[in-house]
């Protein structure tokens, strides 16, 4: 509801989830400001995802106060309000799948190019910017599964290993990545990795 409050007050804004890096700002740059309506995509795969036309990430997204933006998040406010186990994403996604059912308002937007503003399927594993040498502005440490559903701990992995993480003092890194090897002294048993942590 903020999000829509400071959109009726006439404002841009850019939302950044605290798992969300920059690699340079944003704001000077038309592939993340160039539409009243701008998200990220968060598709394995381009932009669909489960029958969709599109599938967004609503950890990174800008908005500005024209019409069409201002009613996508009225609707986005009306689906959480109805659905309070709904998350932002969730209601994101059933905004833009229901728009032409719901209203004849044209909705302007974009989504951000996948290979530059990535999501964590397509940065951490994919590795789609990063194998095209693409220009990148924005990663989404999302896609993460942690042990007991905390994810916490495995996307400060995922940060620190790819030299992303900015809270530990430099002394912590050195110019390369250093990775742990551990080879399986098992019986002919198959590797299970949570099984076997503690050898680690």
């Amino acid at each position: 509801t903020l999000t829509l409050r400071v959109l009726e007050l006439g404002y841009s804004l850019l939302l950044s989830d605290a798992d969300v890096v920059w690699f340079k700002n944003p704001f000077d740059l038309q592939e993340v400001t160039g539409s009243p309506l701008n998200l990220m995509s968060d598709a394995h795969f381009g932009y669909a995802m489960g029958g969709t036309n599109y599938f967004v990430n609503s950890g990174f997204a800008y908005m500005t106060p024209e019409a069409s933006s201002i009613a996508f998040m009225r609707e986005v406010v009306k689906l959480l309000a109805s659905r309070p186990d709904k998350m932002d994403q969730d209601a994101y996604n059933t905004a833009m799948s229901n728009w032409k059912r719901r209203t004849d308002e044209a909705l302007t937007l974009s989504i951000m190019d996948p290979a530059t503003v990535s999501n964590g399927w397509v940065y951490f594993m994919r590795r789609l910017g990063q194998r095209e040498n693409a220009d990148m502005i924005a990663v989404h440490n999302n896609w993460a599964d942690g042990l007991d559903g905390n994810s916490y701990h495995q996307k400060v992995f995922r940060f620190r290993e790819h030299l992303l993480w900015r809270s530990d003092p430099l002394e912590r890194y050195t110019e390369q990545r250093l990775y742990l090897t551990y080879r399986h002294g098992g019986d002919g048993d198959s590797v299970d990795v949570w099984r076997d942590v503690e050898a680690l």
